[in-house]
Formats: structure tokens, C-alpha cells, sequence
């Protein structure tokens, strides 16, 4: 609904008071580290009976060469969504550009740690 209806906003992490870090790496490359730029954008989509609904944060964009290059990225903490209550669901996973999921393969994604801590860290 966020990509169909173009509602995702940009959010300025650091006026929000989120520390953020993106590391990018290379195995082929001995360990080599570039420190690249992370964006965040959010969308709420609210259902019909405006009682529940859902707030959806997009991370990135990460960009990789392939053969086993990783990603590492943090945002803390998380923005609590204005009307959140409680947390009925998560999903952390690659996406395209246009916000379709990617499986494995062509990419695996390794380890996700999210952080949940009543409601101040809900994805």
C-alpha cells in the first residue's frame, strides 16, 4: 500500500535523535570497510476501522558487488509509531526497488537482530 499510494516519508535520523552506521565489506578483499550513507523512510497504512494498522520503516539502500561482500547496519533506537499499543508482527527482509521481497537465492541474509523493548523499539 506504501509504494502504490507513494506515502513513504523521509525521516532525518539524526533531528529524531537516532544514531545510525552502515558498514559495507568485501571478503575477497582482506577485511576492507567503506562506511556508506543510510536512509530511512517510513509509511503507516491504518486500518479501515482506524483501531489497528501498521507502521513500515524501508532501510537503505544497500548495494553489493556479490561473492560474499556483507552488509552491517544499525539504527537505535527505533521510532515508536505515534498510536502503537502493542506488537503483533515483524518482518525484516531484502527488497527491491519497488519493495518485493528477494529470497535466497540470490541473497542470504545471514543474521537479522531486531531489538524490542516494550512499545520504544517496535518495528
Amino acid at each position: 500500500q506504501c509504494d502504490e499510494t507513494k506515502r513513504w516519508i523521509s525521516m532525518d535520523m539524526a533531528r529524531e535523535g537516532m544514531i545510525n552506521g552502515y558498514l559495507y565489506g568485501n571478503h575477497s578483499a582482506a577485511g576492507a570497510r567503506e562506511e556508506r550513507y543510510l536512509s530511512m523512510t517510513t509509511c503507516a497504512i491504518e486500518a479501515k476501522d482506524g483501531k489497528s494498522g501498521w507502521q513500515v520503516y524501508r532501510v537503505g539502500p544497500f548495494v553489493g558487488s556479490g561473492g560474499y561482500d556483507w552488509h552491517q547496519a544499525f539504527v537505535h533506537p527505533l521510532p515508536k509509531p505515534p498510536k502503537a499499543k502493542f506488537l503483533t508482527g515483524k518482518l525484516a527482509a531484502p527488497v527491491t526497488i519497488s519493495g518485493d521481497i528477494i529470497g535466497y537465492p540470490p541473497i542470504y541474509s545471514h543474521h537479522v537482530h531486531t531489538k524490542v523493548n516494550g512499545i520504544e523499539h517496535v518495528l
